[in-house]
């Protein structure tokens, strides 16, 4: 949504870690066990892809990460590539565990468009097949339940020191993130307006 809105493309590790791993190479096959364990990818391949990602055309005006950075190191790392008068803010959804467990579990998607759906929105197909593509949708694998609590496991270990090293940084925002996407939407683009 926020991409559409301002015409930023939308970087997400997840996005480009099955991306790789749908390479089928050595680096792509350890990145998908990684995944599908529920443990993060090393921080130099996690550094190397989404620098290489962001050198791309389309990201010359601005862009967005999601799920980046997830550690201090990958922070430092990115502070280095931005150009004096770039514009930063970092967001943090501020959600419950539970509330996690819930809508991810719930997350469905296309295979073929990558659209994703949760069994929770009114926007969720009835007759569960993507509407673009009409084939069945399907739970990714680090979707499930089990995958998702390894997930809060190592986000809280190793994530969540950086709420600390942003913390008292200008441009950090803390959102609730526990009302509906419409309402999350409207408070990070007001907070993005007033920047």
């Amino acid at each position: 949504m926020i991409s559409q809105k301002y015409g930023w493309p939308r970087i997400s590790t997840g996005d480009i870690f099955r991306e790789a791993a749908e390479a089928g190479d050595e680096r792509g096959l350890m990145i998908k066990a990684r995944i599908d364990r529920g443990l993060l990818v090393d921080d130099h391949i996690v550094i190397s892809l989404v620098k290489a990602r962001i050198e791309r055309e389309d990201c010359q005006h601005g862009y967005i990460w999601d799920g980046f950075p997830r550690t201090i190191n990958q922070a430092e790392e990115s502070l280095k590539w931005c150009k004096e008068g770039d514009q930063q803010l970092a967001f943090f959804i501020d959600i419950t565990d539970q509330a996690i467990l819930q809508r991810l579990t719930a997350r469905r998607t296309c295979h073929e468009c990558h659209s994703v759906f949760n069994g929770h929105n009114r926007e969720y197909p009835k007759d569960g097949l993507c509407p673009k593509c009409r084939i069945p949708l399907i739970q990714r694998d680090d979707d499930k339940k089990e995958v998702i609590s390894k997930r809060l496991e190592v986000y809280h270990s190793t994530t969540e020191p950086l709420l600390r090293y942003y913390k008292g940084m200008e441009y950090f925002y803390k959102v609730d993130g526990s009302g509906d996407p419409d309402t999350l939407f409207k408070k990070i683009c007001d907070i993005i307006e007033a920047a």
